[in-house]
């Protein structure tokens, strides 16, 4: 079944209008709408939001399982350990009708880091119109932004906008604004600093912080491509590869999946390559590469 029949399924399950299900994750009736006919995928924030609304597991909405529900055990674990923070420090900067905005993030943990941060521009472009800024912190959940001059609402909501969508927290964002002298209106003050806060996204990437369990998966050469594959399709990150008379894949596999892995890549190969676990493992990993300037 694809990802909007699941979706039209679930919402006539509970009886509700596409506009009560899109009210109730905080998106546009045409917004979700889209998700139904199958022209748009939502977004990892509003995957989430789906899963939670109809009480179903991600990986059930995905595709990956036919099983609407994960254990309590598992829920519990994920909801606590799973989130997507910045890979590195990012900068851009672009330049709108005579504007130019400068946009930086960084990876912070605590309130005091991203109060840092936000000075430490402040300082540095001591001499723009605004200084806006964002950061969203995982533990206790600490929200905060500011327009800094900007009409209300046209520039930090739209930059914490920008990364409550992409599911990434403990993360800071400062977008300097030096004025030229054309005014942008409130429409363009926020498409200008979305996408701000989204360069600055993708320059510096995205990791998931979450548990990983260790594994090694020996095979020949001519199975190497089609294991790195099915690593992939598990959602996992291949670290290392040793060449030697046979190939080991180094990987880490999500701690909810591995087991999955382990038992699909023995049956996929008859038996011929069984799985190694290595222990586990509670880190950030490359999810999504920083783009290069």
């Amino acid at each position: 079944m694809e990802f909007q029949e699941k979706l039209r399924m679930l919402r006539k399950e509970r009886g509700e209008t596409q506009a009560q299900v899109a009210t109730a994750i905080g998106i546009g009736e045409r917004h979700y709408q889209k998700f139904e006919s199958g022209n748009n995928l939502p977004s990892f924030h509003n995957l989430c939001a789906l899963a939670d609304h109809f009480g179903v597991s991600m990986d059930y909405l995905a595709g990956r399982t036919d099983r609407r529900e994960m254990s309590a055990e598992q829920t519990g674990r994920t909801a606590m350990t799973t989130y997507r923070v910045p890979f590195e420090n990012g900068e851009s900067a672009f330049t709108e009708k005579r504007s130019r905005f400068i946009s930086h993030i960084w990876r912070v943990e605590t309130e005091a880091e991203a109060r840092e941060r936000i000075e430490e521009m402040k300082k540095r472009y001591y001499d723009a119109r605004h200084n806006c800024w964002c950061y969203l912190l995982q533990e206790g959940g600490v929200v905060r932004y500011s327009d800094d001059g900007e009409p209300q609402g046209t520039a930090g909501q739209p930059m914490l906008n920008v990364f409550q969508r992409e599911g990434v927290e403990n993360v800071c964002c400062v977008v300097t604004r030096y004025f030229g002298g054309v005014l942008l209106g409130a429409g363009g003050l926020v498409r200008a600093y979305t996408q701000s806060a989204k360069d600055a996204l993708d320059a510096a990437g995205v990791s998931v912080v979450r548990r990983w369990v260790a594994m090694e998966v020996p095979c020949t050469y001519a199975q190497f491509e089609g294991m790195r594959r099915e690593v992939a399709a598990f959602s996992g990150v291949v670290e290392q590869v040793d060449y030697g008379a046979d190939v080991v894949l180094s990987c880490l596999l999500p701690e909810e999946r591995s087991a999955e892995f382990a038992a699909h890549v023995l049956d996929v190969t008859a038996g011929g390559v069984e799985v190694l676990e290595a222990g586990e493992r509670f880190q950030d990993v490359p999810w999504r590469a920083a783009k290069e300037g």
